[in-house]
């Protein structure tokens, strides 16, 4: 057995191919693993990215909903507000319109009543009624209509 190149010995070459092969599948085992590793972490990584993405944008869309649904509610009380001013603006425009009507009536009836007054005095002061002041006029021949004089400036 002389030449030191035994099965099993140190310097047999088949032996150290064997071991070189067995490295090299280990390496590739391990980079294969870490590989794998790599793209298990950075899958896990995208996909946290995306959910926070997804929930980020969900919010956003609730807080829009959210504001949208706060105009409205904005926009119906100013349209509410809106509305009772100007029923109160209506309600004073009548109760004004019925005030002075009122006191336009009321004037007219103190009017009317002075004119009344007024009247009855001076038949008073005249003497007599006016059914008097016919009966004398047709009596004296006069008469209660106006004469007609446009016959006399020809």
């Amino acid at each position: 057995p002389g030449s030191g190149y035994g099965p099993g010995s140190a310097t047999d070459p088949s032996a150290a191919w064997a071991r070189d092969a067995e490295r090299r599948e280990l390496e590739r085992a391990q980079a294969e693993a870490r590989r794998k590793a790599h793209e298990e972490r950075m899958a896990a990584e995208q996909k946290a990215r995306e959910e926070k993405a997804a929930a980020k944008a969900a919010a956003l869309e609730r807080e829009r909903k959210e504001r949208e649904e706060l105009l409205a509610a904005q926009r119906a009380e100013q349209e509410a507000v809106a509305a009772r001013r100007r029923e109160a603006e209506r309600v004073k425009r009548e109760a004004e319109e019925a005030e002075r009507k009122r006191l336009e009536d009321e004037k007219k009836a103190k009017q009317a009543k002075l004119a009344a007054a007024r009247s009855k005095m001076m038949g008073d002061l005249m003497g007599g009624s006016d059914e008097e002041d016919e009966a004398a006029d047709s009596l004296f021949g006069g008469s209660t209509k106006k004469a007609d004089t446009s016959a006399l400036f020809d």
